[in-house]
């Protein structure tokens, strides 16, 4: 270690971030560097990243998804009531579609995988009321959305990958 990096080494790991955070700010990452190179290095045991590593993508992916599925769930109540005015019709069967494609997205993968649609979203806390909801809000003549289900479906099929390369 060089002399200006042994000048970091009695730094607790709290000043560590409290120096970082402040460098952070000034933007100086000569300063940022530094800290990370004489941080004191700890050996430890990890899970094994076969097992981890896929799982953890299909939390992050299926979190990312329900997301997005509340967002069109949460329009699609709106549309719905808008459109019993006579308006949004259009808007209403469009996401209506879009919403139908991602649920089916999520049937396709789960058909191909031998998991069931319970055991997927249970990585992101299971399907979300507001998904219901909407599933029965939907423009009676919407139709999935076949990008969208392919969209969907790749996604899942990639983040599922990560295990299986």
């Amino acid at each position: 270690m060089n002399i200006h990096l042994a000048l970091y080494a009695p730094y607790t790991p709290e000043e560590r971030v409290r120096l970082a955070l402040a460098a952070s700010e000034r933007e100086d990452l000569t300063e940022i560097d530094r800290l990370f190179r004489s941080c004191p290095r700890v050996e430890h045991i990890l899970p094994d990243p076969r097992f981890t590593a896929p799982l953890m993508t299909m939390q992050a992916e299926v979190s990312r998804l329900l997301m997005l599925w509340v967002e069109f769930s949460a329009v699609i109540i709106l549309q719905a009531l808008i459109a019993n005015r006579g308006r949004a019709n259009a808007a209403w069967r469009n996401m209506s579609a879009m919403w139908l494609g991602i649920e089916g997205g999520i049937q396709g993968f789960c058909a191909e995988t031998g998991l069931t649609s319970n055991q997927l979203l249970a990585l992101a806390g299971g399907r979300p009321p507001l998904v219901d909801l909407a599933g029965r809000a939907l423009h009676g003549n919407a139709r999935a959305n076949r990008k969208c289900k392919k969209a969907i479906w790749q996604r899942l099929s990639q983040a599922w990958k990560v295990g299986n390369q």
